[in-house]
C-alpha cells in the first residue's frame, strides 16, 4: 500500500503533466506564418523564421 509520501509524489507528477499539457494548448499554432519571425520578431510575410539561425535558436529555447 502506498504511503502518504508516495501519494503526494504521484499527485505532483500528475499535476505537472496536466500543467505541461495546458501550456502547450495555449501556445500559438506555429504551422502557419504569423507575420513575424517567431524568434526575433522581424516582419515576414510567408515564413515563420528569418533564417536557419533564428529557427534553431527558437527551437532550442522552446524545447520541452
Amino acid at each position: 500500500m502506498a504511503d502518504e509520501a508516495d501519494q503526494t509524489a504521484e499527485r505532483m507528477e500528475y499535476d505537472d503533466k496536466i500543467n505541461r499539457y495546458k501550456s502547450r494548448k495555449d501556445e500559438p499554432d506555429i504551422k502557419q506564418p504569423i507575420g513575424e519571425c517567431l524568434s526575433c520578431g522581424a516582419e515576414l510575410s510567408s515564413r515563420r523564421w528569418c533564417d536557419a539561425d533564428c529557427r534553431d535558436l527558437w527551437e532550442l529555447e522552446n524545447r520541452t
